[in-house]
């Protein structure tokens, strides 16, 4: 069987997991609940919040460097805003805490919830759940910039709608409703709206915006004017954003399977099955792909895009519903119970990387 990606492989099933070179771990550290914020970078390290109200930064190797309690719980990823972490709770509060104690500098009250947030420069970008697009100053937490975007993302009044917003260059953010992506500068204007179905998060890269509708189908939208420049159908439902590593596009699919394809290549699409669910972005590690699944026994695999019918593998026994983070030849990796891991590939002769 061909290693090229331009061939159409049939699905392979991941059976023996971990038979060489396995991934191991390194630190493991918890927040003492449940998490679904996923990790955000920040210094050598990072930080996350949990369903207990916490919000934790850690540091190199994984050490706890401080921790912040909240009122509510934090279920979005925190925004990081020149020396100020973003954090919005399920009580409708936002606040700033200093990145490097923790200590809070200011609250905000918001009027509805929070779908997504976003930093952009000095400020952090507010999605609200009626898509109210907000500008928060991270140094005073004071909204400056507010601007109505429900009907133009699709949205209607009492109903529930997945949300996405991302920041897009440096005066361009990009969002997505049931029923398009828009476009708007720094002050919140809009600057172009295309029409898409029920797209599935938002990928900014190399002056495209790209996403992927519920019907399985890819586009990619230039980000100065919202045209569509180029789709494929995947033939399936997606599960995962698209995301980009090993210069190739991937997305999770219904059917348990990972696609991938050269950005605009025509070509077979790759495809390998996998041992639960992807729901996350997969990211790039050491000239592999990480797969995180959502299984209950959370498997992370570190896929060889060339020979990957042997990956090596962690379990985790938790489900793993947000991308890993690569810091230097660790992967760090926060399954739904809440714990830090930390994880190297091993060489096949037993030393670590």
């Amino acid at each position: 069987m061909s290693s090229h990606l331009g061939r159409a492989w049939p699905p392979l099933l991941l059976l023996c997991l971990g038979c060489s070179s396995p991934l191991e771990k390194v630190f493991s550290v918890s927040g003492d609940a449940p998490s679904r914020s996923g990790l955000v970078p920040l210094g050598d390290g990072a930080v996350f919040g949990n369903e207990a109200g916490r919000v934790l930064r850690l540091g190199p190797g994984g050490a706890a460097l401080w921790t912040a309690e909240l009122a509510h719980e934090v279920r979005l990823a925190p925004a990081v805003a020149a020396d100020v972490v973003v954090v919005a709770t399920t009580g409708s509060d936002l606040l700033g805490l200093d990145a490097a104690s923790g200590n809070r500098r200011w609250r905000t009250e918001l009027s509805r919830p929070v779908a997504a947030l976003a930093a952009l420069g000095t400020r952090v970008y507010v999605l609200l759940d009626d898509g109210d697009l907000l500008a928060v100053e991270s140094s005073s937490g004071d909204i400056v910039v507010r601007a109505a975007l429900g009907s133009a993302l699709g949205l209607h009044p009492g109903g529930a709608a997945r949300l996405a917003l991302a920041a897009a260059a440096e005066d361009r953010l990009v969002l997505a409703g049931p029923a398009a992506v828009v476009a708007v500068g720094a002050d919140a204007t809009r600057r172009w709206r295309t029409p898409v179905h029920e797209p599935l998060g938002l990928l900014p890269l190399e002056g495209r915006v790209w996403t992927v509708e519920q019907s399985g189908r890819v586009l990619a939208l230039d980000l100065a004017t919202g045209e569509g420049l180029w789709q494929r159908a995947l033939g399936a439902t997606p599960t995962s954003p698209p995301a980009h590593a090993l210069d190739r596009l991937w997305v999770g699919l219904a059917n348990q399977t990972l696609v991938g394809f050269r950005l605009k290549d025509e070509g077979p699409l790759w495809t390998v099955q996998v041992p639960g669910p992807v729901v996350a972005p997969v990211v790039e590690f050491q000239g592999r792909l990480l797969v995180p699944t959502a299984a209950q026994e959370g498997r992370l695999l570190a896929l060889d895009v060339g020979a990957p019918g042997n990956p090596p593998s962690a379990r985790l026994d938790s489900p793993l519903r947000t991308s890993p983070l690569v810091r230097g030849n660790t992967a760090w990796v926060l399954p739904q119970d809440g714990r830090v891991v930390g994880l190297r590939l091993r060489s096949a002769g037993g030393s670590g990387r």
